[in-house]
């Protein structure tokens, strides 16, 4: 029988490097790409790696890309001007729906979820509570989400996000939504 007498900074070396393997072993099979941030680990997602979590399409996706940050969501979309919309709301000053800013909260966060959300599950909006809105977004804008989940009653999750333009706080909600199989009427 051997004993093996380790430091503590070569056991902290040891799960980092089981950590960086872990993160390139999942980078390679999901095309997710991971990076290291300030205190913890980041994963990118773009487009593409969006769809595989997401049932959204086409004028529905609403992402541009996502940084998931120590279980928070980071989501970005770039309001161009061409969305559909913006079209009647408002015609002469484009601005965009409230309801619009909550469904892109709703979508980054469940980035969160990337593990329980598979080909046979859908989420559902279930609820939207305590929501403000402080400045309008328009064409041009860079929409920026902070969300994350903060209780699980299985179907149910439960979060909370925050959407800003330029740093400024446009919009903050509380909301909930339910996993269901993708079949279930």
């Amino acid at each position: 029988m051997h004993v093996w007498a380790l430091q503590k900074s070569e056991v902290f070396k040891i799960r980092f490097i089981h950590k960086i393997l872990f993160h390139k072993i999942l980078a390679l099979q999901g095309g997710i790409h991971f990076c290291r941030r300030k205190g913890g680990w980041a994963i990118n997602m773009n487009i593409e790696e969006i769809k595989k979590i997401l049932p959204h399409r086409d004028n529905m996706l609403l992402l541009d890309e996502v940084e998931l940050i120590d279980n928070a969501a980071h989501g970005k979309k770039k309001i161009t001007g061409e969305e559909f919309f913006l079209k009647g709301h408002f015609p002469d000053n484009p601005v965009v729906p409230g309801v619009i800013l909550c469904e892109i909260l709703a979508q980054s966060v469940c980035v969160c979820l990337k593990d329980s959300i598979g080909d046979d599950k859908l989420p559902f909006f279930t609820g939207l509570d305590k929501v403000k809105f402080r400045k309008t977004v328009v064409p041009g804008d860079l929409f920026e989400t902070e969300c994350e989940i903060v209780k699980v009653r299985e179907p149910f999750y439960f979060a909370k996000g925050t959407g800003y333009v330029n740093g400024k706080k446009c919009v903050s909600a509380e909301f909930s939504f339910a996993i269901t199989d993708k079949n279930s009427k």
